[in-house]
């Protein structure tokens, strides 16, 4: 189910995935206004009002029924399947929004978390922490400005501070004095006026200790209040204040005393299958068994805390006796001081230690199966390794002397833990040779278990805490009590540094090259950063694979355990250090002469931290070029960029810029794309290169080979500089680069329909001689330069010279398939069409190109609506701006303008083109002035002819030539044909009749406008020629229908049925 959001721009937000920003300034403020009214129909009069800001033009109606139907196909795209639709209602003389808003969810949000508050403060916490996060900007951004909506606008925002207070209290109740800080404090500078909001901060640091910073909080809060509004805070705070001076113990929270619960709050969640076998072992226990079990980890893995759980379940409900006895880690507990807190004493013996040791282990015996009793015990030692010598000698000898008892003795112990005593390891083979003894080893906890730590974290923050924690319970709650992206908490950092402070000679450096690896890292090359032989490595290697600081992912290769390991090591290295080893990395990785140039990049560039460094950019450049190659278009990019802070050598920040604006430009960055190609240019200018400068203006031209693929998008065509001051120095550079030059000219000019594209691809084509590149180039410029249906068998002569000169290049080939697809449909061969389609599908299979893979979706989408599926074109088309990566305004345009095309044809089709009005005006301001045809016609098709007759005047006069006459021509026709005006019309029969027999396809071969027939029958039955109009009429329904195109079949016999 949609959700609407006006917490932010009015936006579209799915049940799964990101919200989707309405794009179009006026309907944006259609949909904001509408959520505004909360459920009430709202008149178009007041909307028109309102949107065009008291101003309405005398067309508002007119275009807020086109907003509203745009908006329709957003909220509800499957409407028209399902009858009268239910999301944008319409409601006698006005509208009304049926979805729920993001609005609806925070008040529905705020409201639970008030009920629960009391009882459940942190589920209440959570709860306004998820309810706030659905704000991602000002509540009704696009209509602050309105008057007449400022209640809703004030009340939402109240709601707004109100809830973050809510969360502040919320929190504070459930003990989180210190950890609400931070949130309060970014509260108090949003809300400078608040007295809550200061309140609640001040309690805050009173209980963390920071009397002083409390009443400075209460003090600037006064002091702000006389400065801008002459007045003192409410009694309120007044109260406050004078509690805080004296130390007013009331204002200190109330702890709950009593047994320790075992809920997730309290560091439990997971280990069913760890506390079944526990529980079993406290069956075979009661049943008169003696029972054992160790439970071992690393720090922090919950040991303790499993033992905790499982003693407050099956042993309490039996009413066992418990009794705990823990290993102190610091030095100076007395001797047996586990057994001490176990027994409540030790009796006195004679005799020398040994004797003594002998003598305690049989009392300890005798009195562990005293407290089992009946209904058994539990007796865990608890850290046993940093129990003393003496009482692990005590216990090896109450094992032997225990034959049966009602009890279940529970060891735990940390893996490798160098100071563990080496009586502990006898103890423990005595346990392991006890019949049914439990040995549990526990591992970190998985996203799904651990979702009992982390109530009320995203799902996708939860999975990152997870990983970076190794699913450690002890790391995961220190890190989920931070803000996110915060660093390693102090108690963490410590328990980790102290693991690596305990391995063996090299294991620190080990620790240390690996920390900065970030990924798995061959055997060898640790080996050589670190500066050991193999042999030498393997002890501190071996000591912390064991000590779980690193796992080994795959044969030969090493890995830290997980983030909090590596991030712990890489905080305590200096700025040096850090440089050192990175450089190390590198210079192991390149040695070794593995294939990872993006790895190398990556440690020299560390290495440089910002300092110039030629040899850092240089592996940069490399590997940007290269990830550019796999169409890795991201991480090109980023390695550029980075490259570039490295370097001013000349040569080496030229190539950088180009990958750089390449991979930008495919990304959709087209601002950022030209930034770099003029800089990279400027570089070529001053050194006098027009060969690279003339690389670098073919680079930044429109993309795709020639330019064609960017012919899919014609906003992106423009004026090129670049391109044009390179055409100036064609006697600079070689032929073969001059023909590309000019080709890629021809594309642009014809792509803009621009006078003189033709002549400019046959100059290329003469310049490339012997050059099979340049020619396959020059040859789709001169396909492009003759797109018209007239032109057909000269075009597929030429393709079918391209498709024997692409196979070297991908891109090349692809293009050739497609132009040969497209020409075939043309000409009506639907056999070989077909065979085309699968050779075209066959490359883009091949290559996994995503600028291939995401252009033929568009081809796909418009083959689709031209056969009449016009619903599976809509859904294909929404996939397709999904995948789309843009976000610059020109990329955006490009995505709007293909879905505004493909829903103009589809709403032609369903004889409602007037719906598409509002969009095809703006898009023909901002984009592409053609679209003016889509005005004409469908005002023209709804009898609006003071209205049509002026746009249509304006077109005709208009110069085009190329492709560009083809649109222009069929809906230019076809709006004088619903008006009757044959006059017109005549002017246009002798274009139509010179395309013959031929299916017009309209560059760049995505859309397919039926039989060529069609249209001129349908204007020789305006003109008085019906006998010859009806002759072609039916051949276009025959062709037609050959083709699969049968929205024109339809559109033919509806024509010759009106004859």
């Amino acid at each position: 189910m949609l959700l609407v959001g006006v917490l932010g721009p009015a936006s579209v937000i799915p049940a799964e995935g990101e919200p989707v920003e309405i794009a179009a300034r006026r309907q944006a403020e259609v949909l904001a206004v509408l959520a505004a009214h909360r459920g009430r129909q709202v008149s178009a009069e007041t909307i028109a009002d309102l949107v065009w800001r008291g101003a309405p033009p005398s067309s508002a109606a007119v275009t807020l029924q086109g907003y509203v139907s745009r908006l329709r196909q957003v909220l509800e795209p499957d409407r028209a399947l399902r009858g009268a639709g239910t999301a944008l209602v319409t409601t006698g003389d006005g509208y009304r929004l049926g979805l729920e808003t993001d609005v609806d969810r925070f008040e529905a949000a705020v409201a639970e978390a008030r009920e629960i508050a009391r009882e459940r403060p942190l589920a209440a916490a959570e709860l306004l922490a998820r309810a706030l996060d659905l704000w991602r900007g000002p509540a009704y951004a696009d209509v602050r400005d309105l008057a007449d909506l400022a209640p809703e606008v004030e009340r939402v925002d109240e709601m707004h501070a109100v809830a973050q207070e809510l969360r502040g209290q919320a929190l504070l109740d459930a003990g989180k004095d210190a950890e609400v800080v931070p949130e309060l404090r970014r509260m108090v500078v949003e809300h400078p006026l608040r007295e809550r909001t200061h309140a609640l901060l001040a309690i805050a640091l009173f209980r963390s200790g920071r009397q002083a910073d409390a009443l400075a909080v209460l003090r600037e809060l006064r002091e702000r209040l006389v400065d801008e509004l002459g007045v003192d805070p409410g009694p309120d705070i007044a109260e406050l204040e004078q509690r805080l001076l004296k130390q007013d113990p009331g204002l200190m929270p109330r702890r709950p005393v009593g047994a320790a619960t075992t809920s997730a709050a309290d560091g439990f969640a997971g280990r069913e299958a760890e506390l079944a076998a526990l529980d079993a072992a406290f069956r075979r226990a009661a049943d008169g068994q003696l029972a054992t079990a160790v439970v071992r980890g690393e720090p922090g893995i919950g040991k303790t805390t499993l033992v905790q759980r499982f003693t407050t379940g099956a042993p309490r409900a039996a009413g066992a006796d418990v009794r705990w006895g823990r290993c102190p880690a610091a030095a100076g507990a007395p001797a047996y001081w586990p057994w001490v807190q176990v027994l409540g004493g030790l009796p006195d013996v004679d005799g020398d230690r040994e004797s003594a040791r002998f003598a305690l282990g049989l009392d300890l015996a005798r009195r562990l199966e005293e407290l089992a009793g009946e209904r058994g015990g539990v007796v865990v030692l608890d850290d046993a390794q940093w129990a003393d010598a003496d009482s692990l000698v005590v216990l090896e000898v109450a094992l032997e002397a225990l034959a049966s008892a009602r009890l279940l003795l529970v060891l735990t112990a940390r893996d490798e833990e160098p100071r563990a005593p080496e009586e502990l390891d006898r103890v423990l083979g005595a346990l392991a040779r006890r019949p049914g003894h439990l040995d549990l080893r526990l591992a970190g906890l998985t996203a799904d278990e651990a979702a009992g730590l982390l109530v009320g974290t995203a799902p996708e923050q939860a999975q990152r805490l997870v990983e970076r924690a190794g699913g450690n319970p002890f790391f995961l709650r220190s890190l989920a009590a931070l803000d996110a992206g915060a660093g390693v908490p102090d108690s963490v950092r410590d328990t980790v540094r102290r693991r690596i402070g305990a391995l063996p000679a090299g294991g620190a450096e080990l620790m240390d090259v690996l920390a900065l690896a970030s990924r798995d890292v061959p055997l060898a090359v640790v080996a050589s950063a670190v500066g050991l032989s193999l042999d030498g490595l393997e002890e501190p290697l071996a000591a912390a694979l064991r000590a779980g600081l690193l796992e080994e992912p795959g044969p030969g290769r090493l890995r830290v355990a997980h983030d909090i390991v590596r991030e712990s090591v890489e905080s305590a290295l200096t700025p040096v250090a850090r440089r050192d080893l990175h450089r190390r990395l590198a210079d192991a990785f390149a040695s070794l002469g593995l294939d990872a140039g993006a790895v190398v990049a990556e440690h020299r560039l560390a290495a440089a931290s910002g300092e110039r460094d030629d040899v850092a950019a240089r592996a940069a450049l490399a590997a940007a070029s290269d990830a550019l190659a796999s169409a890795a278009l991201g991480e090109a990019r980023d390695l550029a960029r980075r490259g570039l802070a490295a370097t001013e050598e000349s040569e080496i920040r030229s190539g950088l810029l180009r990958v750089a604006g390449v991979a930008a430009r495919r990304l959709g960055h087209l601002e950022e794309s030209e930034r770099d190609f003029r800089a990279a240019a400027e570089i070529a200018r001053a050194d006098d290169d027009w060969v690279r400068f003339a690389e670098i203006a073919l680079e930044s031209a429109p993309g795709g080979v020639g330019g064609f693929w960017a012919l899919f998008a014609l906003p992106f065509l423009g004026a090129s500089p670049l391109l044009s001051e390179a055409l100036a120095r064609l006697d600079d550079v070689p032929a073969a680069l001059s023909a590309r030059l000019l080709a890629a000219s021809a594309t642009l000019d014809a792509g803009n329909g621009t006078p003189g594209a033709r002549e400019l691809a046959e100059r290329a084509l003469t310049e490339a001689d012997g050059d099979r590149d340049a020619r396959a180039r020059a040859l789709i410029a001169w396909v492009i330069a003759t797109w018209t249906p007239d032109q057909a068998e000269a075009r597929l002569a030429a393709i079918e010279e391209l498709l024997t000169l692409a196979a070297h290049d991908a891109a090349l080939e692809a293009t050739a398939h497609h132009l040969h697809r497209s020409v075939l449909l043309e000409l009506g061969r639907t056999a070989d069409h077909a065979r085309a389609v699968r050779a075209f599908d066959a490359v883009v299979a091949r290559e996994r190109d995503p600028d291939l893979q995401l252009l033929d979706t568009w081809w796909q989408v418009g083959r689709l609506v031209s056969c009449g599926d016009r619903d599976r074109a809509r859904q294909l088309a929404a996939e397709a701006e999904w995948a789309s990566t843009t976000v610059s305004p020109l990329a955006a345009a490009v995505d709007r303008a293909s879905r505004a095309t493909i829903d103009g044809i589809a709403a032609w089709h369903d004889g409602r083109l007037i719906d598409a009005v509002p969009e095809a005006m703006d898009l023909a301001a901002d984009v592409d002035p053609d679209f003016l045809l889509v005005v004409a016609l469908a005002h023209a098709e709804a009898g609006n002819r003071e209205v049509a007759i002026p746009a249509i005047d304006r077109l005709l006069a208009a110069p085009a030539e190329g492709h560009r006459l083809v649109p222009r021509t069929l809906m230019l026709s076809e709006a004088l044909v619903a008006l009757g005006d044959g006059e017109r019309l005549a002017g246009l029969v002798p274009v139509l009749r010179s395309w013959g027999d031929r299916i017009v396809v309209q560059l760049p071969g995505d859309i397919c406008m039926g039989p060529a027939a069609l249209y001129l029958g349908s204007a020789l039955a305006v003109v008085g020629e019906r006998a010859e109009a009806r002759r072609l009429l039916e051949q276009a329904v025959t062709q037609a229908e050959a083709v699969g195109v049968t929205p024109y079949a339809e559109r033919a016999r509806r024509r010759l049925a009106a004859l």
